[in-house]
């Protein structure tokens, strides 16, 4: 089953949001830990805004948003690159399942 489009939409909107919905998952799935929470709640709306260049991007965008995030987060925040890794691997997670969830 390959990544939808509509994923990479859905987790966008959750994270311009607030993101709520998306880190909790991940916390609950032992994905990141409260600090990761923390940083990626406080940096949501801005990975939510970036994660719609990835909306036609198919079953390759989970892998191309885990690879590229953390390029982007390191040169538009002050997160550390260990966090920033674990923010991509919390959202390519998590697109990952809202394919199997909603679609």
């Amino acid at each position: 089953m390959g990544v939808k489009s509509k994923a990479v939409v859905k987790v966008a909107q959750l994270l311009r949001a607030g993101g709520d919905e998306v880190i909790d998952a991940a916390r609950r799935f032992n994905i990141i830990d409260s600090s990761t929470a923390k940083t990626f709640k406080n940096n949501s709306k801005k990975i939510g805004n970036w994660l719609t260049r990835f909306e036609n991007a198919g079953s390759d965008a989970a892998t191309m948003v885990r690879k590229q995030l953390p390029v982007y987060l390191k040169e538009n925040t002050r997160m550390s690159k260990g966090t920033a890794e674990n923010i991509a691997i919390a959202v390519s997670w998590a697109i990952r399942m809202a394919d199997v969830l909603f679609f």
